[in-house]
């Protein structure tokens, strides 16, 4: 029932009162008789509607009940169209704050710097490679450089091994680390993280939304970067970054490879699913 039934009801009830107040006598003498000879003498007859009295004070309370009922709703419905505006507010300053922060991203890893180091520059056996080596490299050539390097400590610790532990993985990129990269790399790791730990924590937006943007932020990220965080994910001041890692499983189409069976065993297999 809706507001417009309450409202005819309330009218028909005055209604039915006014008329019986001007013909409350002739009402009575229609159902009594002509005996009733004034006002007095119809207050008896008239007590006998005391229990139509209480429901009618009933329907009156019901009434009041059902306004108030409604008024409730109607706040709530207020309350619900205001949380979704706020949700959609936030949702678009979420996606200029993503978009920006993948912006940034690009920029730091432009910035990437890295020169190999002598141990790795001796192990080239002809000038020409050597002075190429000694050269510092910048962004994902830089990234690039990086890996090869640790690559060949990781065959050196390994001593040919497919498997090495998350220990020996951790001291290996640390020492690489604190040659003289940490301060172009750890920016651009940080940024990373940012950006899935915002997702992570995002208590607006939609888990479908979540994979959405953690796709996009996928697209972003070369193979090369990929095994970089996954390395440095070992490490401990990466925090909880592997759990973000297999959690938007980010590793998924990084390819066939020894560093990928290195991962696979370190790993939860999440990381490499697909998503339902």
């Amino acid at each position: 029932m809706n507001a417009r039934f309450w409202a005819v009801l309330l009218v028909v009830m005055f209604f039915g009162w006014g008329m019986y107040a001007d013909y409350s006598l002739e009402i009575a003498r229609f159902f009594v008789g002509d005996e009733i000879g004034g006002v007095g003498s119809a207050g008896a007859w008239g007590d006998t509607f005391g229990a139509f009295n209480g429901l009618v004070s009933l329907a009156g309370a019901v009434f009041v009940v059902r306004t108030l009922m409604l008024q409730q709703s109607a706040l709530a419905e207020q309350q619900k169209a205001l949380r979704s505006q706020a949700d959609d507010a936030h949702r678009q300053r979420f996606e200029a704050t993503f978009f920006e922060l993948l912006r940034l991203l690009r920029e730091l890893r432009s910035e990437l710097r890295f020169t190999h180091s002598q141990a790795y520059i001796r192990r080239a056996k002809n000038p020409e490679l050597k002075a190429k080596r000694s050269q510092e490299k910048h962004g994902l050539d830089a990234l690039s450089g990086f890996l090869r390097e640790m690559n060949l400590n990781i065959a050196e610790t390994s001593q040919g091994k497919k498997v090495v532990n998350r220990s020996q993985l951790a001291a290996i990129f640390d020492e690489l680390m604190a040659t003289n990269v940490e301060r172009t790399f750890a920016p651009y790791f940080r940024m990373v993280y940012t950006i899935l730990n915002r997702l992570r924590h995002d208590n607006v937006i939609s888990n479908r939304e979540k994979e959405n943007y953690s796709r996009l932020l996928r697209s972003q990220l070369t193979n090369s970067e990929l095994l970089a965080l996954a390395h440095n994910s070992f490490t401990p001041r990466s925090a909880d970054l592997e759990e973000l890692i297999n959690q938007f499983r980010l590793l998924k189409y990084m390819p066939a490879s020894l560093n990928r069976t290195r991962l696979e065993q370190l790993y939860d297999p999440i990381a490499f699913q697909a998503r339902d």
